[in-house]
């Protein structure tokens, strides 16, 4: 029994340092979704009584968390976009005043 027990236990170490470290990782790339699940989920299982409540209010949480992260990725995208196309009208309105100074003057 106690070489099937140290099995399990060590089972469980692994996983849980799996889960730790992939948690870690999340938490590092994605802070503030990271901080968001943190703090939902300490809201559910403090209010919620049922597994099943918990278990589908944990789902709601990612799906909710998914639908942010694409939002940040579309309004990121958006403001790449806004800041490129920026940079080149600066660099057009540049060349144009470059193009003026370049006219001989008329007396």
């Amino acid at each position: 029994m106690k070489n099937i027990n140290n099995i399990n236990n060590s089972n469980y170490y692994y996983y849980y340092y799996y889960y730790y470290y992939y948690y870690y990782y999340y938490y590092y790339y994605y802070y503030y979704y990271y901080y968001y699940h943190l703090t939902t989920t300490t809201t559910i299982t403090t209010t919620t009584n049922t597994n099943s409540t918990i278990q589908r209010n944990q789902t709601r949480t990612l799906t909710v968390i998914q639908r942010v992260g694409l939002l940040v990725d579309i309004v990121v995208q958006v403001g790449e976009a806004d800041a490129v196309e920026e940079a080149d009208g600066d660099a057009h309105e540049e060349l144009r005043h470059e193009e003026e100074d370049d006219r001989p003057y008329v007396f």
